[in-house]
């Protein structure tokens, strides 16, 4: 796990706020805006990959590989998205490649995709290159699936006793069998059983909160919030930075500003969460000036959404399993 003050991917896309860091560069960045609708499918499809072609050090339970990633076909793959989606309002998709090779993963080839309801979208391109052990990948693309599916499981868990793995996931299926959308039922089904393992894992101290929150962690954390260790980090990032933030570096801005806010609309009312920014109106400013000086976004290129699909999922949009 990465010990020092360096974020290799860093995604943070649900209100109130996206944040996209790629090999410790800020790519994009907004607050008070999430992505329209957020998919952690393609997330899932590298964690397949991921598990059948590497040694993971990590003793990650059966049940996530044979019920989940063993079920993620690529042809029905709607997005080539890490984060986010193609199409719609607002819309951005942070997609890139991965291979393996010698036991190690390497991420490239990202683009950070604005997207219309046209055939035209526009995108901008990175060089920045990951080179990622199995163990910081796996919870890397893990966590974003949690950021992906949007799960909140302070609010499924209203009437368990704890954290109750089929209470939760009873709650999944009888809500979204009514909605009929398979797939992010999936996805949080995958979340509620990686969250599992997640707190078996801190209560051996095998990672540290801060460890997590720098592999694309914030939501997690917020989920396992009741967990001492994990409520008393959250406690003392969020003190860091409201009341110490000169003292942060710009990595500590980033993530404890978004463990903060991704809190706040976990555990606050919408409302009281836009309060509490506004009470920190002067701090949020501050932030806001730190990040986009440190924002790098290389000029929009105008590109075909279908060359999209080819690049990153070898078929055209209009294939026949191109339906949302």
């Amino acid at each position: 796990m990465e010990k020092d003050d360096y974020l290799p991917l860093f995604i943070a896309s649900n209100e109130p706020i996206l944040i996209y860091v790629v090999d410790n560069v800020l790519v994009d960045y907004k607050i008070n805006c999430g992505v329209d609708y957020s998919s952690s499918y393609y997330s899932l499809l590298f964690l397949k990959e991921l598990v059948k072609n590497t040694n993971i050090k990590l003793t990650i339970p059966e049940e996530l590989i044979k019920n989940y990633l063993a079920k993620i076909p690529k042809e029905n793959l709607y997005f080539p998205c890490l984060s986010g989606k193609l199409f719609g309002w607002n819309n951005r998709c942070l997609a890139a490649s991965m291979t393996i090779e010698n036991n190690l993963v390497h991420l490239s080839n990202f683009k950070n995709i604005f997207s219309r309801d046209s055939p035209v979208c526009k995108v901008s391109q990175y060089t920045n290159e990951l080179l990622l052990s199995p163990e910081d990948a796996f919870i890397i693309l893990a966590n974003i699936c949690v950021d992906g599916c949007n799960i909140n499981v302070p609010y499924l868990s209203t009437g368990a006793d704890g954290f109750d793995i089929e209470f939760l996931k009873n709650k999944i299926k009888s809500y979204y069998a009514n909605l009929g959308i398979a797939t992010t039922a999936l996805n949080k089904n995958f979340a509620i059983d990686y969250l599992a393992f997640l707190r078996e894992q801190l209560r051996t101290k095998h990672f540290t909160p801060e460890q997590l929150l720098n592999l694309s962690g914030s939501l997690t954390l917020v989920n396992l919030a009741d967990l001492p260790v994990v409520e008393s980090f959250i406690n003392k990032a969020n003190t860091q930075f409201l009341d110490h933030y000169d003292s942060l570096t710009i990595n500590q801005k980033i993530t404890y500003a978004t463990l903060y806010l991704q809190y706040c609309y976990i555990f606050e009312s919408t409302l009281e969460a836009d309060f509490l920014i506004e009470r920190h109106e002067t701090l949020f400013n501050r932030l806001d000036k730190d990040l986009v000086a440190k924002l790098y976004r290389p000029p929009l290129v105008e590109t075909l959404h279908d060359d999209i699909f080819k690049t990153y999922l070898g078929r055209s949009l209009y294939s026949p399993n191109s339906k949302d």
